[in-house]
C-alpha cells in the first residue's frame, strides 16, 4: 500500500473571489448573407469554492455588451411575417446588453495554466437598426419582444502573470430564443452569434504563502519558516520530540519528554562534565 499525499492549493483561484475584464470580437450567425464582425465587452465576478486538488468548480456572474451585425446582397427576403417577402437593409446592426449566470469547471496546470468550460443561462436586450442607423421596420413597428434569453457557453484558459493576475482568452457561443436579431424571422432555426474574448481578471482577496510552506495567510503561524523545511497544519517547523527546537535545528532527535535542552535541542550539561543534567 502507499499513502496519498494531499497537494496543499495555493493559486488566485483559490477559494476566493475574481474579478475579470474583457474585449474582442462578436461574429453572428442570423438570415442575413454574410456575418460581420461587432465588438464584445465584458465585466466578470466569479467566485471558485475551496478545493484541495487541482479541480475547480465556481460560480460566474456576467455582463456585456455586443454588437450584432451582418450584411446581405439581396433586397428582399421571404420571412415569416406580413409583408411577405420583405424589404431589408444591406446591413443591420444590433445593440445587445448581456446579463447572465454560469457554473464554472477548471482544472490547474502547475498552478499557472488553467483551461476552463462554462454553461449558464443569460438574457439579452437587443435594438436592431439598419445602415443608416435608425430601428429596422420589425424594431419601429414593434413586432416582436426585443428581449429574449440564451443558453450560453465558454471556453478558454487563464494564465496567471503574478499571484493576483491572469490573461483570459474564451469564446463564448450564445444559442439565443429569438430569430430577431436580425429584425426578421426566415428561417426556422433562431439566430446566434460567438464573442471571441481576452482580458485580464484580478483577485483581491487572495491570501498569499510568503514563507512558500503551503500554508496561507492568517492559518499561518510561523511566517518566516525558511523555504524547504517541513511543517504542521499551522505553518510552524516540526518539533517531532517537543522539546521546543524544531527538527532541522535540532541535533539530538529524540529527547526524552520534559528534558530541558539547549539551543541545539540537546540535553542541557550545566557542569559540563559530559553527562546531560537529566542522568547527572
Amino acid at each position: 500500500g502507499f499513502p496519498q499525499v494531499t497537494k496543499k492549493v495555493n493559486h488566485a483561484f483559490h477559494n476566493t473571489f475574481v474579478f475579470g475584464l474583457d474585449g474582442g470580437i462578436t461574429l453572428s450567425q442570423t438570415d442575413y448573407e454574410k456575418s460581420k464582425m461587432g465588438y464584445s465587452a465584458r465585466l466578470t465576478g466569479e467566485y471558485f469554492f475551496k478545493t484541495n486538488s487541482i479541480h475547480l468548480v465556481g460560480l460566474k456572474l456576467k455582463v456585456g455588451s455586443e454588437e450584432v451585425a451582418g450584411e446581405d446582397s439581396r433586397e428582399s427576403i421571404s420571412n415569416n411575417d406580413e409583408p411577405n417577402p420583405r424589404e431589408i437593409p444591406p446591413v443591420f446592426k444590433s445593440s445587445v446588453f448581456s446579463a447572465g449566470i454560469a457554473a464554472t469547471y477548471s482544472i490547474s496546470i502547475n498552478d499557472v495554466f488553467f483551461p476552463f468550460v462554462s454553461v449558464g443561462f443569460t438574457n439579452l436586450w437587443f435594438d436592431p437598426k439598419d445602415d443608416d442607423g435608425k430601428p429596422a421596420f420589425g424594431n419601429s413597428s414593434n413586432l416582436y419582444s426585443k428581449t429574449a434569453t440564451a443558453f450560453s457557453f465558454e471556453g478558454g484558459f487563464k494564465v496567471l502573470v503574478s499571484d493576483r493576475v491572469s490573461i483570459n482568452v474564451s469564446a463564448n457561443p450564445y444559442i439565443i430564443s429569438t430569430d430577431y436579431l436580425d429584425d426578421i424571422a426566415a428561417a426556422s432555426e433562431d439566430d446566434a452569434y460567438t464573442s471571441i474574448l481576452i482580458g485580464i481578471t484580478y483577485s483581491p482577496f487572495i491570501e498569499t504563502d510568503t514563507d512558500g510552506d503551503g500554508v496561507v495567510g492568517s492559518a499561518d503561524m510561523c511566517p518566516d519558516t525558511p523555504y524547504g523545511i517541513s511543517v504542521d497544519e499551522f505553518g510552524c517547523p516540526v518539533d517531532t520530540d517537543k522539546d521546543g527546537v524544531a527538527d532541522y535545528k535540532d541535533e539530538c532527535s529524540g529527547t526524552p519528554k520534559g528534558t530541558i535542552v539547549d539551543q541545539n535541542g540537546c540535553p542541557l550539561d550545566t557542569d559540563g562534565d559530559g553527562i546531560p543534567d537529566l542522568n547527572d
